[in-house]
């Protein structure tokens, strides 16, 4: 625990969700909902598509909601391709998991 008040915004002390088995977007991050709302909006844009997109395609079809920057929707499709909530085939990102 510590001192408290210093642990970090998404920690299991706080009841964070990540680190769960990483299928949970729900939680909060150290960005805030900011964050969850663009793995939501990635995970959303992607799952209509089954042949999937390019990553430069997800970032333009998204970058232009409000929060939206590219680096930002680049960190969050990492993120969920780390926790598999999203894959990656033949170079191009599909909804499901998919094939690393």
């Amino acid at each position: 625990m510590g001192i408290p008040g210093t642990e970090p915004a998404n920690s299991k002390a706080n009841g964070g969700t990540r680190g769960n088995g990483g299928t949970d977007i729900t939680g909060t991050s150290a960005t805030g909902t900011t964050e969850v709302a663009i793995e939501r909006r990635i995970v959303a844009t992607l799952r209509p598509v089954p042949g999937g997109m390019s990553p430069g395609d997800l970032i333009r079809a998204i970058k232009n909601d409000r929060g939206c920057t590219p680096p930002m929707i680049q960190a969050s499709s990492d993120h969920l391709l780390v926790s598999r909530v999203i894959g990656k085939v033949n170079g191009r990102l599909v909804a499901g998991g998919g094939v690393a």
